[in-house]
């Protein structure tokens, strides 16, 4: 009688499909599962989110009253600017507030959050809910878009009376004068330059109202000889040649790729959207002419920037005659424009100015010399160095008891003193002093912080701040090397063309931040891989159980940035240090696995060897990933945010590694049988 055949393994049997094994329908759920996983760590990152005050625990008696008095008087988020040069006649800071002034939102429209209208009817939809869908910017038309020879930024062909508001062809869109300010000016502006000033101004409040920025260059992607913008929300809107706005309806995922993918190789592909917008329609523009808003679509961004005060402006309105500190009594009539100004220059000292002599300058006449522009040492008398050096010496013996190094270590208000002296001893004026100008930002401004300041990181815009700078001949700072140290060491330390910008304030920080949190996280991704790589393959000299490995610890460190998505939460700075670890230990775990198949392979053969693995390794295992997630979690009692959010999300991604592990890593094994040299 002959003996029973042997029941084949869990993996190896057919429950669902006689052709289809156990491992394999594992394998399909999993590869299922993985789009969603990479979405919500696409949607992570794109969403991520610094603010220095998370840093403040919330249970402080100063965190409480710092956040009372945000509220009630701290509301604008600033940035501070300078470069080398920088004085109230630089005709590079004019270039550049007239810039930003193009770019400022007017001060009805500042508070209005972003909607999306839900028709056709622009005026009708000014007051709805926010109907954008979350998609995002079609990743297929990338591939497309090789062919487009039109930049998206052409300028439009105006002719006639209208021809000046089109000739502008900078990033700094020509900003139309308000319905208001043109109503008082009728009997000067010709209708046809009132209309086109009003249409222009309604497409820029839609681009304010509705978030929209210039996106990449998908012109005619869609076959319409459209122009493409991308909204704050992720919603991508579309311009048509006669001045029609679509919000696109594609949707952006793996089906709606191939979908379009598929219609377009057959040449079936329509592109489809919800009209929500005309410009340009009702104006009487020559038969050849562009239709002006998609001539330039930049018309139809948002505007980022609230308010702009230049330190001149601060202080003519401190030192105007009545001002605050305009002088009275016994001063002479002729020296009170002067005494206010100095006045003020020391009020605004550090703030808005920098101080009349830089930190340890010696008042050598040298120095002195280097310090002054071409056109005070012009008007400086003949002979004046030798007056200057007796008045340093008169000065020193009468103040300082004849030790200059007193003089040297003085403070700036008594330096600034002797320097106003000098000049007026000279009887030249004083050279204008380095000052600086503040930027607050509008409330799309707040919420898109890379816009405004970004360095255009992995292919990403460069700020809206940092491009007017760079066509105003400011040198803007430059993207930051990606390469780990010490191979970034020639990119890091080479020199910055004059005048570079400097730029100070809350924004610049978060941005700062959130920069050096994504090369820091690319930096570990790059190192982490290479190692993981090559230690795999070093270890088990087989590519298959090297891509099984790295699978493992890759694909779990992706779900572990698509918790903090689904989860509803944000990632920051801390949070992206932790990608390597649970892929580390993802790693170590796999790494485990493979041993105890290995060996169970040497013991009995292939047949079975995934389940005999996994049940020598589930328990090691299970006992590794939950020791250390504890330890995780005890960090989530932390009052600082994000520690808190850390220790959380990494325990969530530690545990979540044994699910890829022992359903994974023994179905991959079992359908792709690797072989050991």
């Amino acid at each position: 009688m002959s003996e029973p055949s042997k029941r084949p393994s869990l993996l190896a049997r057919h429950s669902v499909h006689r052709w289809i094994p156990n491992s394999l329908i594992i394998l399909m759920i999993v590869f299922f599962l993985v789009p969603f996983a990479m979405r919500g760590a696409r949607m992570a990152l794109q969403g991520m989110r610094n603010d220095v005050k998370d840093w403040l625990p919330s249970d402080f008696q100063e965190t409480v009253e710092l956040e009372w008095f945000g509220r009630h008087f701290v509301g604008e988020r600033f940035v501070l600017l300078t470069w080398p040069g920088f004085t109230e006649d630089s005709p590079k800071a004019r270039l550049l507030i007239d810039k930003l002034e193009k770019e400022t939102v007017p001060a009805d429209l500042d508070d209005v959050e972003p909607t999306a209208p839900a028709s056709g009817n622009l005026a009708a939809d000014e007051a709805t809910e926010d109907g954008a869908t979350d998609d995002s910017a079609p990743a297929d038309a990338v591939a497309s878009n090789a062919d487009s020879s039109a930049p998206i930024d052409a300028s439009p062909t105006v002719e006639g009376s209208l021809a000046e508001n089109s000739e502008n062809t900078d990033s700094s869109v020509s900003e139309p004068s308000t319905p208001e300010a043109s109503d008082k000016s009728n009997d000067t502006v010709s209708p046809d330059r009132l209309a086109m000033d009003r249409e222009l101004e309604r497409a820029r409040r839609f681009g304010d109202r509705y978030g929209l920025f210039a996106g990449q260059d998908f012109l005619n992607w869609g076959g319409l000889d459209e122009k493409w913008l991308e909204s704050e929300s992720g919603a991508w809107y579309y311009v048509l040649p006669d001045g029609k706005v679509y919000r696109w309806d594609g949707k952006q995922n793996v089906i709606g790729w191939i979908g379009r993918g598929l219609k377009r190789a057959s040449g079936r592909y329509e592109l489809e959207g919800e009209h929500v917008a005309t410009f340009g329609d009702t104006l009487n523009l020559p038969d050849d002419s562009q239709n002006p808003v998609y001539g330039d679509t930049r018309r139809l961004t948002a505007r980022l920037f609230k308010t702009i005060q230049t330190g001149p402006e601060l202080l003519e309105q401190l030192a105007s005659e009545g001002g605050p500190l305009w002088p009275f009594g016994d001063v002479a009539e002729e020296f009170k424009p002067i005494k206010a100004r100095r006045d003020a220059l020391e009020r605004l000292t550090g703030s808005m100015f920098a101080p009349a002599v830089p930190a340890g300058f010696t008042w050598r006449v040298e120095d002195f010399k280097a310090l002054l522009p071409e056109s005070t040492l012009e008007a400086m008398p003949e002979g004046w160095e030798d007056r200057y050096r007796e008045f340093v010496r008169d000065l020193v013996e009468t103040r300082y008891q004849g030790d200059r190094e007193k003089l040297i270590a003085a403070s700036s208000s008594a330096q600034a003193e002797h320097w106003y002296a000098a000049f007026d001893e000279l009887g030249v004026a004083e050279p204008p002093r380095q000052t600086a100008l503040i930027v607050t930002l509008s409330e799309v401004g707040k919420r898109n912080l890379s816009r405004v300041l970004g360095r255009g990181l992995f292919g990403a815009p460069q700020g809206k701040l940092l491009e007017l700078a760079a066509e105003s001949g400011i040198t803007p700072p430059p993207s930051p090397p990606m390469a780990p140290p010490p191979f970034n060491w020639a990119a890091k330390n080479a020199p910055i063309p004059e005048p570079a910008l400097r730029m100070g304030g809350p924004p610049v920080d978060n941005v700062a931040i959130d920069e050096e949190g994504r090369i820091t996280q690319v930096r570990l991704i790059g190192y982490s891989v290479f190692l993981g790589l090559f230690l795999a393959y070093l270890c088990f000299r087989s590519a298959k159980v090297t891509i099984m490995i790295f699978f493992v610890g890759g694909i779990s460190a992706v779900s572990a940035i698509g918790f903090v998505w689904w989860f509803g939460s944000s990632l920051d700075a801390v949070l992206l240090s932790m990608p390597p670890l649970v892929y580390v230990l993802g790693l170590s775990g796999a790494v485990h696995i493979v041993n105890y198949y290995r060996d169970a392979v040497e013991d009995k053969g292939v047949e079975g060897a995934p389940e005999r693995a996994l049940r020598h390794g589930w328990w090691p295992c299970t006992l590794a990933s939950f020791t250390t997630a504890i330890g995780l979690l005890s960090l989530y009692t932390s009052n600082i945010v994000p520690i808190r959010k850390f220790g959380l999300f990494a325990a969530i991604g530690v545990m979540s590694t044994l699910v890829v592990l022992f359903l994974y890593l023994p179905a991959a094994l079992q359908t792709f049988v690797p072989k050991f040299k």
